[in-house]
């Protein structure tokens, strides 16, 4: 069993000559087998009609990587993996908030060991709350809470 198949996920493009068409997708498997299930007769995507039309080929683009960043490291906590000048679509949802975190940890961090990274992990700083709050303390009605409440404030 593969425990995570998408560790070698490739982004890659169909294109025929003979046309300004293309299509773009994703896989795991090679390109070879990838480019093959499109061509099946029972392939109903946009990349039937493209590969019909003959010649048509298809070709890995460029994944977004990074090797040895000037910062000292790569992180990933699902945030968006680029920035604007990336040309292709990435679907999804991105957290901004955990990835800043992290990287503000990993920016301030030496000689980091795993239990160092174990913390890190579990690390459950909510910086969206911190920019939340000042906006939300600023819109509360004072004068409609329990004196209990308005401790907390």
């Amino acid at each position: 069993m593969e425990i995570n198949k998408y560790n070698n996920g490739k982004i890659y493009t169909i294109r025929s000559p003979n046309t300004d068409k293309y299509y773009i997708g994703s896989t795991c498997n090679t390109l070879t087998n990838r480019f093959m299930s499109h061509k099946s007769p029972s392939n109903k995507c946009e990349s039937k009609e493209i590969i019909d039309l003959g010649e048509a080929y298809i070709e890995l683009l460029e994944n977004p990587h990074q090797v040895n960043p000037a910062r000292g490291f790569v992180s990933s906590a699902n945030q968006l993996p680029v920035d604007t000048t990336y040309p292709y679509y990435i679907g999804g949802h991105h957290d901004l908030y955990r990835g800043k975190m992290i990287n503000r940890y990993l920016n301030q961090m030496s000689n980091i060991t795993a239990a160092d990274m174990q913390r890190l992990q579990t690390e459950n700083y909510n910086l969206f709350a911190k920019t939340a709050l000042p906006v939300l303390l600023k819109n509360i009605d004072a004068s409609k809470l329990t004196p209990d409440r308005k401790s907390l404030v």
